[in-house]
């Protein structure tokens, strides 16, 4: 089909509401035949992974799938050796996989070829047509795979759609990556982005290592021994700044666990640690930290 054709089945589809699964079906596979025969200049890689979830075509073209598994495998290295960077992990994510950077490289996309972006324009359409997406990919998973010499512990990321979000969510579901290490290891990390009442959004994700033990099977992953969470962060708006919190187990096997709260506003940052010998829950450590943050807030006041 010429990339004329395919263009103006677009137009069609995209001039009336996007609506109900099957046009979201349409849509997708249409603007996936585009990427694939007649592919734009600037990399969609967001796009093009949603739209081979939705039409569940798992991603194993090195081309297309290197420069974010390479991305996977700088974050697998970074958080077994624990040394994470928060705002590069939180970038990593934000990038290939929240749902606003597959709303700005449709809407890119679309404009490549002058086609209406009123699904990504209206808040109120996007949403509708995010419903519809979720229910197209509620039991379907997506592989991304590439053999390289290049990734030196990740074989393969398996994306899942996590459970349904609750309201006030910025994403309709949670989101869940499988990361395979060459090793069998499973790595889980689980995503959610939640709106604040102010507007600003907490995005937070935990990590899970399982041994080499574990393996993908049909009907999913069995867990021998249990999974060790090695890593929880998560991000509140907080006054003139954003304070993270984050938690990290030490050892192997887990000795200890390591308290972090990182305050940060434009023109400075401030940080103090803790430790346990136990887990902790989320409220827990927070409560471990409110001298801290009365600290900061009594501050702002003057």
């Amino acid at each position: 089909m010429t990339e004329d054709a395919i263009v103006e089945k677009l137009r069609a589809a995209l001039s009336d509401e996007v609506d109900s699964e099957c046009k979201v079906v349409y849509v997708l596979a249409e603007s996936r035949k585009l990427l694939e025969s007649y592919p734009p200049e600037a990399p969609q890689f967001a796009l093009k992974l949603y739209c081979h979830w939705a039409l569940h075509v798992n991603l194993h073209n090195p081309r297309h799938t290197l420069p974010f598994l390479e991305r996977v495998d700088e974050y697998v290295a970074s958080v077994l050796a624990r040394t994470s960077d928060i705002v590069k992990e939180h970038g990593m994510l934000r990038e290939f996989v929240f749902l606003d950077t597959f709303r700005q490289q449709f809407k890119r996309f679309l404009q490549t070829y002058d086609l209406p972006t009123n699904v990504c324009d209206e808040d109120s359409r996007w949403h509708e047509f995010l419903k519809h997406y979720a229910g197209i990919i509620e039991d379907g998973s997506l592989s991304c795979q590439a053999k390289s010499d290049s990734l030196k512990r990740v074989s393969e990321v398996v994306f899942r759609k996590g459970r349904a979000a609750t309201s006030g969510n910025h994403i309709p579901f949670d989101l869940s990556w499988t990361i395979v290490l060459l090793d069998g290891s499973l790595m889980t990390v689980d995503v959610k982005a939640v709106a604040l009442p102010d507007g600003n959004r907490m995005i937070s994700h935990v990590t899970r290592l399982n041994g080499p033990d574990v393996r993908i099977q049909s009907g999913g992953a069995v867990s021998r021994p249990p999974p060790t969470v090695v890593k929880d962060t998560w991000s509140k708006k907080m006054g003139h700044g954003t304070m993270t919190f984050t938690t990290t187990a030490m050892g192997e096997p887990v000795a200890a666990f390591n308290h972090e709260a990182k305050f940060e506003q434009p023109d400075r940052t401030q940080t103090r640690n803790g430790q346990s010998t136990d887990p902790l829950t989320r409220e827990e450590v927070e409560s471990r930290f409110a001298d801290f943050v009365s600290e900061l807030l009594d501050s702002q006041k003057g």
